[in-house]
């Protein structure tokens, strides 16, 4: 069975769970299924470009004294950033909030570091100063049964264990959430290798965080 919508994904869960009883909270399942997801899967469909410019800044001054601006609503990770100087394109190093300060502010924009839904850049960028923004961003919740995303057309089998999982943990069947917690591991790893891999990267998973005793890591 294909699985293209919100609401074809809760009748799989219940149905694979032979949970009918279930019906009422699966749609919490997925939610949580939902957050796993965002914490822990960086696939390439959850890459997006996009611009940080002036009206995006947060501390606005004439001249600007501060180089910190508000992120994208559905921001999880920065992968990389780029900015121009001198009609030459030059990228940015991450670093920590706490050595940012250690940066001067009269130098050109080459630092940056992310706390809360805020970026910093160092030193002060101009004005009219853009940036490239790479990010990974969350995919797109479901509220209705006809939503879907691409996550869910791509990897359907990922929401699918995910709510499994939650489903056994509400249900107290340890065993069984424990077993679906592992396949949703396994394949969180598989994708962010797939991924890592088409970026040129050396395939290095991350830790996983599902927020229970079952997490588990690389």
């Amino acid at each position: 069975m294909s699985i293209t919508n919100y609401g074809e994904l809760k009748t799989l869960i219940t149905s694979t769970a032979h949970r009918k009883d279930q019906d009422a909270n699966v749609g919490n399942f997925i939610e949580l299924a939902e957050a796993n997801i965002a914490r822990n899967l960086r696939a390439n469909e959850m890459e997006t470009v996009d611009k940080i410019s002036e009206s995006d800044r947060r501390a606005v001054g004439s001249p600007p004294t501060e180089g910190i601006y508000n992120l994208p609503d559905r921001w999880l990770e920065t992968r990389d950033m780029y900015s121009t100087s001198s009609n030459k394109d030059y990228r940015l190093d991450k670093t920590s909030t706490s050595y940012i300060h250690e940066i001067t502010a009269a130098s050109r924009a080459k630092v940056y570091a992310t706390y809360g839904k805020l970026i910093q850049f160092r030193g002060i960028p101009d004005e009219d100063q853009e940036f490239t923004h790479i990010y990974y961003q969350r995919p797109v919740p479901f509220v209705n049964d006809s939503d879907t995303n691409n996550i869910l057309l791509n990897y359907p089998d990922l929401y699918l264990y995910g709510g499994l999982y939650h489903l056994y943990l509400w249900t107290q069947d340890l065993e069984l959430a424990q077993n679906y917690n592992q396949i949703f591991v396994s394949s969180v790893e598989t994708i962010n290798e797939q991924a890592d891999r088409a970026r040129g990267g050396a395939g290095t998973a991350p830790a996983y965080n599902l927020g229970n005793r079952f997490t588990s890591a690389r």
